[in-house]
């Protein structure tokens, strides 16, 4: 699990496949955010090195889109967050301070290529396993 879905589930108690788990232990979004930042990197004593954005540390960060349904109302941009993201909402993505992801697109690779190359690898494994193209659905009236 990620650790935003993971943060999620301590602030509403709830497992992936909905079971409540104890409401009176639901802690505040603020902690479940300390939890899988600095609380983790504590954990694994790594947190003079990571957890916390400050100057020398490593650092990943997500920016993520303001312009998205989900962003709104943000009275809590926080709360909002750490409850709404998923795939997708990332504008920006640094991992150990280099951006890896601009506007939504990776900066490492060829995105075009990198599907043109994927589709090209699934046409020959259907050639070389002798199935042919997909099969329609037969429509019937």
């Amino acid at each position: 699990l990620g650790p935003l879905f993971t943060a999620w589930c301590a602030v509403n108690r709830l497992t992936a496949s909905g079971y409540l788990l104890g409401p009176n232990e639901r802690i505040s979004v603020g902690e479940a955010l300390r939890a899988i930042t600095l609380g983790a990197a504590h954990a694994m004593k790594m947190d003079h090195e990571v957890g916390s954005i400050e100057v020398g540390k490593r650092a990943d960060l997500v920016i993520a889109r303001p312009d998205l349904p989900d962003a709104y109302p943000a009275a809590n941009p926080v709360q909002q967050l750490a409850l709404t993201s998923r795939a997708g909402h990332a504008r920006i993505v640094l991992v150990n301070g280099e951006m890896v992801l601009e506007e939504g697109h990776s900066t490492r690779i060829d995105e075009r290529e990198a599907l043109a190359r994927a589709q090209e690898s699934v046409r020959a494994r259907i050639t070389r396993l002798g199935l042919g193209p997909a099969t329609p659905w037969q429509v019937t009236g």
